[in-house]
């Protein structure tokens, strides 16, 4: 799991042919509701309130996950990394999580292949997909 453990992601590594390690992480990243002290979101406040970390906990997130997808990929990982990520993947323009992770050379094969405006919504009430599975 993620190192602050607070569960933000968990990840499994599988070894194959000539050692070569593919790593397969699930997150999630909380919407930014501020409603209710025991939503998700304000859990993550108070925890990195209490670790000295101020900030958006979202941000902090992505933060902590770059560098170790960034370990990971120098080490030689092939990533897969999916999850519901509370942040609209519009078919017009890509957000900070896609420009992140495709930085490190890691891409939504359905958006490629079907392209963004056919990708489905991942929320019944939803008319964009805000979970995703990056490779």
């Amino acid at each position: 799991r993620d190192a602050e453990h607070v569960s933000r992601w968990t990840w499994v590594s599988y070894k194959g042919k000539g050692g070569r390690i593919l790593r397969v992480v699930t997150l999630y990243r909380p919407c930014g509701s501020k409603d209710g002290s025991t939503t998700c979101f304000s859990q993550q406040v108070r925890y990195f309130s209490k670790q000295r970390r101020e900030g958006d906990p979202r941000q902090l997130m992505m933060d902590d996950l770059k560098k170790d997808l960034d370990r990971w990929h120098s080490q030689g990982n092939l990533l897969i990394v999916m999850g519901d990520f509370n942040i609209a993947f519009h078919h017009n323009q890509r957000n900070s999580i896609e420009k992140a992770l495709e930085e490190r050379d890691i891409i939504n094969p359905i958006t490629e292949r079907y392209g963004r405006a056919h990708a489905p919504n991942t929320h019944s009430q939803g008319s964009h997909p805000i979970d995703a599975i990056f490779c």
